[in-house]
């Protein structure tokens, strides 16, 4: 435990929770999508939300704050750029209770997701972090220092928690890259595992969540329930199923949703959201469920 210095309260944990998944697959979208939630929560109580868009890790933050302003317009985001390598924020969920107030920090590293593909590939099979440096160059030709290796390994490894996202309409396409999205990920989770090990990490990990993004693209196959999203990933990405049955066998917490944004083109054929009362037409209620599982879980 660690003492919360404004106004005496006790704050009951510090964790971190990274957003993981291949490029496109909508990890900047459900960011901004939770954040909106925790705002709309807010105004009711429920939740307090602060954003901290400082460099936490010393690397250009996440624009949060600019995000879910553009997404109230009803703009579509476009994929963090390759070479923006690491992006970061906070976001501080702070939950009100009679006694105490429970503080989450979530410090997501929103890495461009080939990249981010790229690193979970090359992991397992380099001793040391001038290898990485290398291979890293030779697969993207990009120059990152061992700080930036460093950051993007250790966030990755050491989160207390992870939101797997998954872009159903490529899972289902059975295309090379929905092969790479679900061997990838599993693969990721293996590495995890193996990593806490042989690292010596006591602290279990406290939870995994599949967020299941774009299923309002699929044609022919209904997700409306976390259920349903845990027998899409069993069907479509198998290989992540032991490693979900093992972290659970570890004590953690796991959790299944689904990623809906109404999305239409405009008369020039520019993709452009729903919005209703300057907040985008999407699965709040997945979003909801979404915060309150990783206030339990965290």
């Amino acid at each position: 435990m660690v003492l919360n210095t404004m106004g005496g309260e006790r704050e009951l944990q510090k964790s971190h929770i990274s957003f993981v998944g291949i490029t496109g697959s909508g990890k900047t979208h459900a960011l901004t999508l939770l954040a909106i939630t925790g705002e709309e929560l807010q105004k009711k109580g429920l939740v307090n939300i602060l954003y901290n868009e400082k460099s936490v890790f010393g690397r250009e933050p996440l624009p949060i704050r600019e995000y879910t302003y553009r997404l109230r317009m009803g703009e579509v985001l476009e994929p963090t750029p390759l070479e923006k390598k690491v992006l970061s924020c906070e976001i501080i969920l702070r939950f009100p209770g009679l006694l105490f107030e429970k503080t989450i920090h979530i410090m997501p590293i929103d890495i461009a997701g080939e990249l981010l593909r790229v690193v979970m590939e090359l992991i397992p099979d380099v001793k040391t972090i001038r290898d990485l440096i290398k291979k890293i160059q030779e697969k993207t030709g990009m120059t990152l220092s061992e700080e930036d290796v460093q950051i993007i390994r250790n966030h990755i490894l050491s989160a207390h928690g992870y939101i797997l996202v998954f872009d159903a309409p490529r899972l289902v396409s059975q295309e090379s890259v929905a092969m790479e999205q679900a061997v990838g990920l599993a693969r990721f989770m293996e590495e995890l595992r193996v990593f806490r090990r042989e690292a010596g990490v006591k602290e279990p990990l406290r939870g995994v969540a599949i967020l299941l993004t774009k299923v309002d693209q699929l044609i022919g196959i209904r997700i409306e329930s976390g259920k349903d999203v845990e027998n899409f990933v069993e069907t479509y990405a198998p290989a992540i199923k032991s490693e979900l049955e093992e972290a659970r066998r570890n004590g953690a917490k796991i959790g299944f949703f689904y990623s809906r944004l109404n999305v239409f083109h405009d008369d020039r054929g520019k993709g452009r959201v729903y919005v209703t009362g300057r907040t985008p037409v999407y699965s709040r209620e997945q979003y909801e469920r979404l915060i309150f599982w990783i206030k339990d879980t965290f």
